[in-house]
C-alpha cells in the first residue's frame, strides 16, 4: 500500500500513520528509560508500519532511531549498519526536508560511531558532510546543525585538537539552549566536561560533569545518568578523591547492570584507577581486565588502550606481571600495547600519558635514561596540544 497522493488520505493510511508516529514516541520514551529490547522493538514496528504505507523517510528515521538504542548499547557496528540503511532510504526519497534531516542523522551518527571506533578522520569527514547539509536546511535546521558540531567535536577532541573541539561544542550547546533540547545541553555539558578532562583540567571537568548529571536526572534520562556519573567519577579520580570516585563508578555501574549495558568499558577503568589510589590491588586488577574484555566486545580502541595503561599501572606497583587471559604481561608490555593503540588511533593526548606513566615505571623500575627521554617525549607532546594543566603537574613532579 502506499501514501495516498491527492487531498486527502483514506482512513486506512490514516490510522497507520497515527500508529506509525505512537510507536517512535513510544521506542523513545523506552530508550531514554534503558529499556533497550522493549525500545528496538518498537522501532521494529515503526519500520514495518512505514513500509506498508511506502513511506521511505518514516523508514529512515525507524532505522536512525534503532541506531541511537545500539549507541547506548555501545554497539557502534550495529549503529553504523542501520545509519547506512537510513541513509539509502533517505536518498532514495529525493529532496525533501523530512528526507534530508534523516540523511544528516545518519550521517552524524556514523561519524560518531566512526570516531568511537577510533577512525576520528572518517567521524570529521562525515561530520562535515552532514554539517554541510544541515546548513542547507535554514533556520528549521537548528537542532541538524547542533548535531554536527557535536559529532566534529567529537573527532577533534579523539585527535587532541581540543580548542576546534571545545569551539564546535560551545556553537552545539548554544543551539541546543534555543531550541529547548534539554537532553541536548546535557550531553553538551557533559561533552564539554570530556574535553577539560582529557586536557587535566579535573576540576573544569567536576563542574560540567555535575550540571549535566543533574539536567539528567530532571529529564529521566537514565542513559545520561550512567554516563555522566561514571566520568564524574573520572574526574574526582583525576583529583585524587579516590573514595568518592569510586562511590560514583559504583553507582553508575550499579545503573548499567540493572538494565543490561555492556558498553560502560571506561568506567571499569576508571574503577581501576579509584581502586589502585587506594592500594586495592587485586579489586583494581580485577576491574581492570573486565574493562579489557568490555572495551573489545565493543571494539573501542581508546578503552581498550587505556585500559591496558592502567593494567601497566598494576603491574608497576606490584613489580609482577598481570595475567590478562591465558597469558601474563610486565610493566613495559601493558604500556607498549597502550602506545601502539593511541598512536594507531591517533590519540596524542592519550599516548602522552602512556609515555609518561611508563616513564615512571622506568625510572624506578628499570632504565632511568629510558624514563627520562620518555618523559621529555611526553612533556613536549603536552606541551605541542597544550595542555596546560598536565604540562604544570609533569613540571611541579620534575622539581
Amino acid at each position: 500500500m502506499v501514501a495516498d497522493s491527492g487531498g486527502g488520505r483514506s482512513p486506512d493510511v490514516t490510522g497507520r500513520r497515527l500508529l506509525l508516529e505512537w510507536q517512535e514516541g513510544l521506542g523513545e520514551v523506552l530508550r531514554v528509560q534503558s529499556l533497550y529490547a522493549e525500545s528496538l522493538a518498537a522501532y521494529e514496528a515503526m519500520r514495518a508500519a512505514a513500509e506498508d504505507i511506502g513511506d521511505a523517510v518514516a523508514q529512515a528515521r525507524a532505522w536512525n532511531e534503532t541506531a541511537l538504542v545500539e549507541a547506548g548499547q555501545g554497539d557502534n557496528r550495529a549503529m553504523i549498519e542501520s545509519t547506512g540503511r537510513a541513509a539509502e532510504l533517505a536518498r532514495s526519497a529525493g529532496t525533501q526536508r523530512r528526507a534530508r534531516t534523516e540523511l544528516v542523522r545518519a550521517l552524524n551518527l556514523q561519524s560518531q560511531a566512526s570516531t568511537r571506533l577510533g577512525d576520528a578522520r572518517a567521524g570529521m569527514m562525515l561530520g562535515d558532510q552532514a554539517l554541510a547539509l544541515a546548513l542547507g536546511l535554514a533556520e528549521e535546521g537548528k537542532a541538524e546543525r547542533a548535531d554536527s558540531l557535536k559529532s566534529l567535536g567529537m573527532a577533534y577532541h579523539q585527535l587532541g585538537r581540543f580548542e576546534q573541539a571545545d569551539n564546535c561544542k560551545e556553537q552545539a550547546l548554544t543551539l541546543y539552549r534555543e531550541i529547548g533540547n534539554r537532553r541536548g545541553v546535557g550531553n553538551m555539558l557533559n561533552s564539554l566536561g570530556e574535553t577539560a578532562r582529557l586536557r587535566g583540567d579535573y576540576r573544569g571537568a567536576l563542574a560540567r560533569y555535575q550540571e549535566a548529571l543533574a539536567i539528567a536526572r530532571e529529564t529521566g534520562n537514565r542513559n545520561g545518568e550512567m554516563l555522566y556519573l561514571g566520568n564524574l567519577g573520572a574526574a574526582r579520580a583525576g583529583l585524587g578523591d579516590y573514595a568518592a570516585a569510586e562511590s560514583d563508578l559504583r553507582q553508575s555501574l550499579a545503573l548499567a547492570s540493572a538494565v543490561g549495558y555492556y558498553g560502560i568499558s571506561e568506567n571499569y577503568r576508571f574503577l581501576a584507577e579509584a581502586l589502585l589510589g587506594q592500594g586495592q590491588l587485586a579489586e583494581s586488577l580485577e576491574a581492570a581486565v573486565h574493562a579489557l574484555e568490555l572495551g573489545r566486545r565493543i571494539e573501542n580502541q581508546e578503552h581498550i588502550g587505556e585500559a591496558w595503561r592502567v593494567l601497566g599501572l598494576i603491574a608497576s606497583r606490584t613489580s609482577a606481571p598481570v595475567p590478562v587471559g591465558e597469558q601474563t604481561y610486565d610493566a613495559a608490555s601493558c604500556f607498549d600495547e597502550s602506545l601502539r593503540l593511541f598512536r594507531q588511533i591517533g590519540m596524542e593526548a592519550e599516548r602522552a600519558r602512556s609515555l609518561r606513566d611508563w616513564a615512571r615505571h622506568e625510572t624506578k623500575h628499570g632504565d632511568a635514561a629510558r624514563g627520562e627521554a620518555m618523559w621529555r617525549e611526553s612533556l613536549g607532546i603536552f606541551r605541542s596540544l597544550s595542555m596546560t594543566p598536565e604540562v604544570e603537574r609533569m613540571t611541579s613532579e620534575a622539581g
